[in-house]
């Protein structure tokens, strides 16, 4: 049942992932993004990360996309008619696409089950074991994105008064 599960949920991300980033409209791909966001805290539900599963969909699949959707509101993008593509635009994302989908191969078939650090029996997904990661070694990590986050805001605020 869990196998069954784990590529009902992960081809559904997938799928979901391809519909946002096609479509014209930034609201069609905000809810494909949700989509995406939540068939990955199935996911962490089904490798025992409760507590990861349910920080995605309360933080991330509420949260973060409510305040994306302000942006796209507060910037009032409208769905794009016809876009002008470079010359080189689709030789390189073929190319680069490609040589994605090589290394992620490589890397499967070069992986040996039985060298898995993080399975089900770790304690990854725990809050115990979450809050020490995340305040000793990810310490830096984790307020470099904060700040990320914060300018990202701050610059949508700022392009959004300059046009009114």
């Amino acid at each position: 049942m869990e196998k069954i599960l784990f590529f009902l949920f992960s081809g559904l991300a997938i799928v979901s992932g391809v519909c946002m980033i096609t479509r014209r409209s930034p609201v069609g791909s905000l809810v494909s993004l949700v989509w995406c966001l939540l068939f990955l805290a199935g996911l962490f539900a089904l490798l025992g990360a409760h507590f990861v599963a349910i920080t995605q969909v309360l933080l991330y699949a509420g949260a973060i996309l409510v305040l994306f959707m302000f942006v796209i509101m507060l910037l009032g993008l409208k769905p794009q008619d016809k876009q002008k593509f470079l010359r080189f635009q689709l030789p390189v994302s073929i190319l680069l696409t490609v040589t994605l989908l090589i290394q992620i191969a490589f890397v499967s078939f070069s992986i040996k089950p039985e060298s898995s650090v993080i399975g089900p029996q770790g304690k990854i997904g725990g809050i115990e074991e979450l809050g020490r990661f995340l305040f000793t070694d990810y310490m830096f990590p984790f307020e470099v994105v904060s700040l990320f986050l914060l300018v990202a805001v701050v610059g949508a605020i700022i392009l959004a008064k300059r046009e009114v």
